[in-house]
This record gives structure tokens, C-alpha cells and sequence, in this order.
């Protein structure tokens, strides 16, 4: 019966999006259960995103696309659940239980992984995950300056199998690098991995580039995750997945199965197929206003006044800074906390007022002069600025080379690139030489950001409700430093409260982000979903998707029933 289903709906995915001539490139993902006795309790989403994963490898997953994708894919030892936080999921202890020993001034830990976790492979066949595998894939990361997932595993010095048939590996930090955080990368077969190695050095071999990636796009195995591969057609446009029954969390299945990702060129088209019932979810992983959404709904709907489509804001607050590097080229003007509050009140109180006239996507939940500046708070010369808070005039020298502005937008019409450009140009207007560097490749930002002489700002966003991501930067390094401060904690608990509307004292922390831990804090923003709320069951839905829309995938096979 399931299969049955399946095909009727693949058959209407492909009519409506593959067949026709539309101006549109559209992807279908679809989820199966492999019980029929499921079928009754779970809950099926027809999903519209915008643009098709790039791949399904997880070492070249540089878009958002693919890296939702391969997360349900591959398993890590450890990888960030719908909480985030670190979950065991190749390894059979928590975070929690692991006990790191010292040795020769570096930190080791021994870790058991879970038995009976199978890689599938094209011909039926199953062969269980290994401590070579693990090992092999960290080689392959470490060994290969191609692959610029690696810089995850940097600081880890080694990873080997450890013990006589107990199943385990140890990892081994350099000295004062250790974080569990390199322990999130995702682990493919030896046996796959070999063909396309130097045996000896596990070193890509010339002209193996691009066919380690075909070999995985076009079945060389199937997976060993929440979700398995059943079959993928060459141009990506059609790619199904099952539930995998053996994978190993607790015995409990998937809430969500089965689920139709359909991605559209055309945004207007998303919004008219959401009206007609053809999807009943949109996802924006890049955000909108939502003034804006509820507008396109409108605009999509034959009848405005009686559509179905209802556009909400997640809460899931993100927040988004403009961070000083202490030992970047411009050292010596970066950290004079008088040259870091003249850049401050330049973007806060030029810059505001225009950035989100560009950046559309954005909204700005506050009046951020009100709040913080209180009134026009410092006005900048070529040579001084005033400040009346402060009650004192200070020479003010622009650096002598241009301070490097380094931001991640994997578009070009991202509007992350617009706030990027005005910032730079605001800067520059006001005597402050500044060039905005664009990466568009998430490992490559990473890998640069660790460079501490690559750069002297950085335009980054975290999400709220946890820690920024600060992983691979050492303790030599300015976000280090700032986040380890003593009264952090009291100041990032007052910032998760103004994220969420209820801060009355955000002036102190703002001067403490720019003045202390040298940051200039910009805005926070909500992700949308929007629904057809003609289908009943899309009520249930929406309490899944209210986990985490920016991360929904990676966190699929964390929602399970009770």
C-alpha cells in the first residue's frame, strides 16, 4: 500500500514539476517507511525550497541545500541534534561520559562505537561500520588540501583504532586544542574511500577528485543513517530515501515520513503551489521579513481575502555581529578601544538607517539609536570624534592599510551581501579604508577565519539560544579571549533575553560587546514557515517544524514518536 502511494505521488510530482515546461528546476526528495505499520501514525510534508542540493558528498557539501541533505546521509561520532547540542551518534557514549586523560601535554580520549550499524550498499548487501572507517576518513580529511571540510578536524592530531576487537578509536588533540566540536564530521566507507586513495598515504589520486564524488552521488553505497538512499537519478532532480528500520537511536520510528521536497526557480511559482495544495510547507532558510511573506501569499492567491497559506515567525533568534580581530593586520589600531568605538558608532549610526532599506530580508525588531545611542551620539571629523557619553574628544588615526571585512553569503543576491558592501562603504566614508571580502564556500570562510593574520573584521551570526560557534579558534585567539571572560556568562545570558524582547539594559551589554569582547552587535531575525492551512493535519506538522526550520533535516532523526 505505502508503495503504492509512492508511486502516485511521484507519478503527480513528476507531471506537475518534471514534465512540463516551467521555468522552475525542480528536485523531489521523497521519505518512505519500509513498515506499512507505520503508516497510520506518521505525518508526510510536501517541502518548497528554492534551489537543488549540489551534492550528496558530504566532504564538498558547501551549500545550506546539501548540507541539510547529507546530515540525514551520513553519521558523525558526535553531531548537533534539534537542540543543539552534541549527541553521540556513531559513538556509544555522550559527551557527558567521556573522561579525556592527559598525555605528553595533549588530550586523548578513548571512544566504543555502536554495534550494529550497517553501511547498505547497492546490491542489498550490509557490512558494519568499523574503527577503520573512522580512521581512514579522518586520513583522507587531514591528508587532502582539496577537501576544505577538513579544517573541522584540525586541531585533532590523530585518530587510531584502539584496543583488540573492542570496537573503539582514540582521539588525540594537539596540545591545549581539544574541543568535542571536532568530533561533528561525517564518516564514509574505507572500502569506498580506498579506490580513489593512495594506499600508502591516502592521498587523492591525480584525476580521483571528481570521481570520489560521482562514485557517491551514483550509488557506490547507500548509506548507514536515519534515512537510507533508494535510488537517485543523474541530474539530482528526483532523489528518494527510506527510513532505515536498524538505525540505531532507540527503537522508536521517524515522525516524519514520508516528505516531497520540490524546489523552484521561481519563488512566485512556490507560493501558487502552496495556495493549490501541490506543497503544504515552504521553508525560508534564508529569512524574510514577514510583513514581505504574508505579502507574497497575498499576491499568489486567487482569492486574498480567503487564502489557506498562513505565514508565521519561528522563534529561533539568530544573532547577527561585526567581530574585531585583536592580532589581525591592524593590530595596533584594533586595539585601541577608542578607534573600536569610532568604527562602532560609525555603523550605528550611519549605517543603520540604510541597511535595511538593502538588506530586505532582514528585519529589524528594534530602533537600535534609541536603545543604545540615545540620540545622535557621536559625530565623526576626519581627524576626532565626540562623544557626549563618553564627555571627551580623542585623536582619531585611520589605519594605515585597509581594514579586510570578511563576511559568508553563498549567493550573490543574498542581501547579506549588500549589509557587507554598505558597511564597508560607510566605513570608507567616514576616513576608515575597508574592503569586504565575499565567501561563498562555508570551509574555505572557516578555514580563513583561522588564519589569525587573514583579517581585522568579521561579519558573523550565531544563533541565540546557544554559544557562538568559536570550535577552531584556538585560545590565542580574539573570539577566545573575549568569550572566556570571567562575566561572559551574565553578559550572553543578558543577550539571550533582548533576543527575545525582554532586555531592559542592553546599552551595558552593547558597550561591553564592542569596548570588552570587541563586537558590534547589528540585529537579530526570526525564520519563517508558512502553511496551508486547509489540511488539517498541517497543524501537527507545524509543531515538528517549530523545532528548528534552519536546521530541520539534521535534526529529522531526533523526532521520533513516543
Amino acid at each position: 500500500m505505502i508503495y503504492n502511494n509512492f508511486l502516485k505521488l511521484r507519478t503527480l510530482i513528476r507531471k506537475r514539476f518534471l514534465s512540463k515546461p516551467r521555468t522552475i528546476a525542480a528536485m523531489v526528495l521523497v521519505l518512505v517507511f519500509a513498515s506499512e505499520s507505520l503508516a497510520q501514525n506518521r505525518i508526510d510534508m510536501q517541502l518548497g525550497l528554492t534551489s537543488v542540493p549540489e551534492t550528496m558528498n558530504p566532504f564538498f557539501a558547501y551549500d545550506t541545500e546539501s548540507d541539510q541533505l547529507v546530515s540525514m546521509l551520513y553519521l558523525s561520532l558526535y553531531t548537533y541534534n534539534e537542540n543543539l547540542s552534541l549527541k553521540a551518534e556513531l559513538a556509544d557514549l555522550e559527551i557527558q561520559s567521556l573522561a579525556p586523560s592527559m598525555e605528553n601535554g595533549s588530550y586523548a580520549v578513548v571512544i566504543p562505537l555502536k554495534r550494529n550499524i550497517q553501511w547498505l550498499w547497492p546490491d542489498g548487501s550490509t557490512t558494519d561500520i568499523r574503527p577503520e572507517d573512522v580512521v581512514t576518513t579522518f586520513d583522507v580529511l587531514k591528508k587532502n588540501k582539496e577537501i576544505a571540510y577538513r579544517q573541522v578536524i584540525e586541531h585533532i592530531k590523530s585518530v587510531e583504532t584502539y584496543g583488540n576487537g573492542q570496537n573503539s578509536i582514540k582521539v588525540t588533540w594537539e596540545p591545549n586544542k581539544a574541543s568535542y566540536d571536532n568530533l561533528d564530521f561525517m564518516i564514509l566507507p574505507e572500502r569506498i574511500l580506498k579506490r580513489y586513495v593512495d594506499r600508502m598515504t591516502n592521498v587523492l589520486l591525480p584525476g580521483q577528485f571528481g570521481e570520489l564524488q560521482q562514485a557517491i552521488n551514483m550509488n557506490s553505497y547507500r548509506g548507514a543513517q536515519a534515512y537510507r538512499l533508494k535510488s537517485y537519478e543523474r541530474d539530482g532532480r528526483l532523489i528518494e530515501l527510506e527510513a532505515a528500520r536498524s538505525f540505531g537511536l532507540d527503537g522508536r520510528p521517524m515522525i516524519v515520513s514520508p516528505i516531497t521536497l520540490a524546489t523552484y526557480a521561481n519563488p512566485q511559482q512556490r507560493w501558487r503551489d502552496l495556495n493549490d495544495g501541490l506543497i503544504n510547507f515552504v521553508i525560508d532558510l534564508e529569512p524574510s521579513r514577514l510583513a514581505e511573506t504574508r505579502q507574497n501569499v497575498i499576491n499568489s492567491s486567487p482569492d486574498a481575502n480567503n487564502s489557506p497559506v498562513v505565514a508565521e515567525a519561528v522563534n529561533t533568534p539568530t544573532v547577527t555581529a561585526i567581530l574585531f580581530n585583536y592580532r589581525g593586520p591592524n593590530k595596533a589600531f584594533i586595539n585601541n578601544i577608542n578607534n573600536r568605538r569610532a568604527v562602532a558608532n560609525i555603523l550605528n549610526t550611519q549605517v543603520q538607517a540604510e541597511m535595511f532599506k538593502i538588506a530586505y530580508a532582514y528585519e529589524m525588531s528594534y530602533n537600535f539609536a534609541q536603545i543604545d545611542l540615545k540620540g545622535p551620539f557621536v559625530t565623526m571629523g576626519e581627524t576626532s570624534f565626540e562623544s557626549s557619553e563618553y564627555n571627551s574628544v580623542r585623536a582619531f588615526r585611520p589605519p594605515r592599510e585597509p581594514l579586510k571585512l570578511m563576511y559568508l553569503a553563498y549567493s550573490l543576491s543574498s542581501p547579506v551581501v549588500s549589509v557587507a558592501n554598505q558597511i564597508a562603504q560607510q566605513l570608507r566614508d567616514n576616513g576608515v579604508n575597508c574592503e569586504a571580502e565575499h565567501y561563498q564556500n562555508k570551509h574555505q570562510f572557516y578555514e580563513d577565519l583561522s588564519k589569525i593574520d587573514h583579517y581585522d573584521l568579521v561579519l558573523y551570526e550565531w544563533n541565540a539560544s546557544t554559544r557562538p560557534d568559536i570550535s577552531i579558534w584556538d585560545k590565542d585567539n580574539f573570539m577566545s579571549y573575549a568569550y572566556s571572560r570571567p562575566n561572559y556568562k551574565d553578559y550572553y545570558d543578558l543577550l539571550a533575553q533582548f533576543s527575545t524582547g525582554q532586555s531592559e539594559d542592553y546599552g551595558t551589554f552593547q558597550r561591553y560587546l564592542y569596548e570588552d569582547c570587541a563586537a558590534i552587535f547589528l540585529w537579530n531575525r526570526d525564520y519563517i514557515i508558512a502553511y496551508n492551512d486547509d489540511v488539517k493535519e498541517n497543524q501537527y506538522r507545524k509543531v515538528v517544524m517549530e523545532k528548528d526550520p534552519s536546521q530541520f533535516t539534521r535534526g529529522l532523526k531526533y523526532w521520533r514518536w513516543k
